[in-house]
């Protein structure tokens, strides 16, 4: 029998994985800043993204000893209530939506010239830029923590983005292959 040697070093994490920690810091970030500028969450976009949320801001209120960021994290825990009662509500109504849809940006859409929602989602990262150095004489930990907001906002509406994009290519790429394989019909007749 012989032994496996042994690996020596750490291997470093290949890009998927680093993506994935990005991707789950930039959500737990996100789900923390979402419920005050959005409505009409999908009832698992704010599952476990809201709960990693609530301990984030326990350790950011408790670390940094600031009172502003402990009636953020009430305020948030009040919001994500709302949004819940809310989501049944309008579940129970008849109302159907994709289960991790990101929500309304209600906010974004009230400033003139905003028509389209994926415009005012972007418009949110300026938002939460413009609302965090507002409150940064306030708290200048909540004010960053909002001014961060807007990064992790610009990095879901990306990931988003992206994600519609491939899936409309893979309708297309389905519809192409059917034709193909089922079609008595040359695909370039249409």
């Amino acid at each position: 029998m012989q032994q496996q040697p042994q690996k020596d070093r750490i291997e470093a994490p290949t890009m998927k994985e680093s993506f994935n920690v990005l991707f789950f810091a930039m959500k737990i970030h996100w789900a923390t800043i979402a419920p005050f500028l959005h409505v009409r969450f999908g009832p698992e976009s704010l599952s476990w993204s809201a709960l990693f949320g609530f301990v984030l801001l326990f350790f950011v209120a408790g670390g940094s000893g600031e009172p502003a960021m402990w009636v953020f994290s009430l305020l948030f825990v009040v919001l994500l209530l709302v949004h819940r009662v809310n989501g049944a509500r309008l579940r129970s109504a008849g109302f159907q939506q994709h289960s991790q849809d990101c929500g309304y940006p209600w906010l974004a859409m009230l400033i003139p010239g905003i028509r389209t929602v994926q415009r005012a989602m972007a418009f949110e990262i300026l938002i939460c830029f413009i609302v965090g150095a507002l409150l940064l004489p306030v708290s200048q930990v909540l004010g960053a923590y909002v001014m961060l907001g807007g990064i992790s906002m610009g990095f879901m509406l990306g990931v988003q983005r992206e994600v519609l994009r491939r899936r409309q290519q893979q309708v297309v790429d389905a519809e192409m292959e059917n034709r193909a394989m089922f079609g008595n019909r040359n695909m370039q007749d249409e």
